[in-house]
């Protein structure tokens, strides 16, 4: 905001008495560029602006590619993934509020109206929300694992999700933001799974067919969506309008 001062800190910001006494009382927005790993993070994160009181802002940016960024990180460990998922949940479901969700994490009772229109979802609750069946998108997807598996010649045909969101994207003409949403949503409902591969350097998240998916035997898969029904991937043009001012719109095919 203008006028007002940034700090750029670590996710251990405002755990230490010194940050805590100088910084934390006057603290207006807190945002948050990755989600963090453990919704426990999450809930502190969310409490660290307003504690003077005053009405404060926690924003939270996600995109689908952090879910396979922080996985690496915590697949080591025994809850890790299903912390992280949890988390994911907590960022993705739409029509959910997001305070139930941290409640519901903890096993706290929590009713929709104690939000009083605090998150995103409750504040925006006009907002169209629709399910979906998205089994014959998912099928989708298993084909295209299975397609990239049948085709390697030295059989290391694995597919990372960020390449299957891509791939998705363009089989099913939808855009991607769609498709990244439904390879989230597979893998948090076991459709989906991730499976990790170790080098000297680094550890890779590749996607393969679930649990789920093998018993499914052709029942639907419902999937919430906001704003109503997946838009088609329509490609941009530019043109020039011919005026005086020559201005560049971009319009639809």
């Amino acid at each position: 905001m203008l006028g007002e001062q940034t700090v750029l800190t670590s996710a251990l910001f405002g755990t230490e008495e010194h940050l805590r006494a100088r910084l934390l009382p006057i603290l207006r927005s807190f945002i948050s560029f990755v989600h963090p790993m453990l919704p426990i993070l999450r809930r502190l994160e969310s409490g660290r602006a307003g504690r003077d009181g005053n009405p404060a802002t926690c924003l939270l940016f996600y995109r689908m590619a952090d879910v396979f960024k922080q996985s690496t990180m915590v697949q080591h460990e025994k809850t890790g993934i299903a912390n992280l998922y949890n988390i994911v949940r907590y960022a993705t479901e739409a029509g959910t509020c997001r305070r139930m969700r941290l409640a519901e994490h903890f096993e706290e009772a929590w009713e929709p109206s104690w939000c009083q229109e605090k998150c995103d979802v409750c504040l925006d609750s006009t907002s169209s929300v629709s399910k979906f069946d998205v089994a014959e998108e998912a099928r989708s997807a298993v084909d295209i694992i299975k397609e990239n598996l049948a085709n390697a010649k030295d059989g290391s045909g694995r597919i990372t999700g960020n390449k299957l969101a891509e791939l998705l994207s363009k089989r099913l003409k939808k855009d991607k933001d769609f498709c990244e949403s439904l390879v989230v949503f597979l893998l948090l409902n076991g459709f989906l799974q991730e499976d990790f591969h170790y080098t000297v350097y680094s550890v890779i998240s590749y996607v393969v067919v679930g649990p789920r998916w093998k018993t499914l035997d052709k029942k639907p898969i419902m999937m919430t969506i906001s704003g109503g029904s997946p838009k088609k991937n329509e490609r941009k043009r530019k043109i020039v309008v011919q005026n005086d001012s020559d201005d560049d719109f971009v319009v639809l095919d």
